[in-house]
C-alpha cells in the first residue's frame, strides 16, 4: 500500500511538473508577430490616388530590411542600430546622406533610387529577399507591386510627409514594436521631442508675434 502510494505521488509530481512546464512555455515565449495599423497607397483608380488604413500582422525583428525612408533609418542610428538586430541591409544608396554615410557601403544592398519617383532595383531585391520593406513619401506607390512581388515580406508604409506629431509618434510606435531592443529609447527620445514641442506652444499662447524658421 506504502509503495503503491508513493507511485501515485511521483506521477502526481511527474504530472504537476509537466503542467508546470507548459504553462511557463505559454507565458514566456513571446509572440514573433505583432499587430500594425498604417495607411497605405493603392494607386490611381480613376484619376485619384487611394488610400486605405490597414491592420497587419508583421514579423518581430526581421532579419533582412530593405529601407526606402532615411527618416527611419536616421531614427534606428540615433537609438543603435547594432540594437536592432538587422543583419542586412538595403538602401537607395545613391541619395544616402552625408550624416549616414557610413551605411552607404559594401555590405549594404543597393535597392533603387528615390530621386524624384523611387525606382527599384528588383534583381537585387530579388538577391537580398527581405523580411521587411519599409516604405515612405515617394515610395508609398510601390505598396502593391512589393506585396505582390515578395508575398512572404512585410511591407510597412511609415509616411508623415505632412511632418505630423501625432503620426511621427505612430512611425515611432511602430518601429518599437518591430524592434523591441530599443522601444525604450526610441519612446524616450519622442517624449523628449514632444516636451520641447509643448515647450513652445505654451510659449506661442504668451506671445503675440513669433518667427519660427526651420531649415
Amino acid at each position: 500500500m506504502k509503495k503503491m502510494f508513493l507511485v501515485l505521488m511521483l506521477l502526481l509530481t511527474v504530472v504537476l511538473t509537466a503542467c508546470n512546464v507548459v504553462e511557463d512555455d505559454i507565458i514566456d515565449t513571446p509572440s514573433d508577430k505583432v499587430e500594425i495599423s498604417h495607411v497605405v497607397n493603392l494607386g490611381n483608380q480613376d484619376g485619384k490616388v487611394v488610400y486605405e488604413t490597414r491592420v497587419e500582422e508583421v514579423k518581430v525583428n526581421p532579419k533582412k530590411v530593405a529601407i526606402w525612408s532615411f527618416a527611419v533609418l536616421d531614427m534606428l542610428d540615433f537609438v543603435g542600430f547594432d540594437k536592432t538586430g538587422i543583419e542586412v541591409l538595403g538602401l537607395p544608396l545613391a541619395q544616402t546622406p552625408s550624416y549616414l554615410e557610413d551605411y552607404n557601403n559594401p555590405t549594404t544592398f543597393n535597392i533603387g533610387t528615390v530621386a524624384g519617383a523611387a525606382v527599384p532595383i528588383y534583381e537585387t531585391l530579388d538577391l537580398m529577399n527581405p523580411d521587411l520593406i519599409i516604405i515612405d513619401g515617394r515610395s508609398a506607390s510601390l505598396y502593391l507591386a512589393f506585396k505582390e512581388r515578395y508575398p512572404e515580406a512585410d511591407v510597412i508604409d511609415l509616411s508623415n510627409t505632412n511632418y505630423s506629431h501625432m503620426q511621427q509618434r505612430d512611425v515611432v510606435t511602430t518601429l518599437g514594436k518591430i524592434f523591441p531592443n530599443v522601444k525604450v529609447e526610441l519612446q524616450a527620445e519622442m517624449d523628449s521631442i514632444s516636451t520641447e514641442i509643448l515647450k513652445i506652444r505654451q510659449f506661442a499662447t504668451t506671445t503675440e508675434t513669433v518667427f519660427l524658421m526651420l531649415n
